[in-house]
């Protein structure tokens, strides 16, 4: 899993850097995702915590949710 900020060039071609950290992995056939996630390097650094345990106990279970993680799962998908 990698943790790094996305770069670009701004419209006046000056390079420039994105507010959001991205979260790089890949998935159960793998190709490579990212996922922006916060703003706030500690935001990210707890989200890339919470799911690396959830990909590895739903690769250890077959596809079940880490009944521990599915509050902060739902908290997740109710807020974006």
């Amino acid at each position: 899993m990698r943790l790094f900020k996305s770069a670009y060039r701004g419209r006046d071609g000056k390079p420039r850097k994105s507010s959001k950290w991205y979260v790089q992995f890949r998935d159960q056939n793998g190709q490579r995702r990212s996922i922006p996630t916060f703003t706030s390097r500690a935001a990210t650094d707890e989200f890339v915590r919470n799911f690396t345990k959830l990909l590895a106990f739903f690769k250890a279970s077959g596809g079940q949710t880490d009944p521990s993680l599915q509050s902060w799962l739902a908290e997740l998908l109710n807020s974006s």
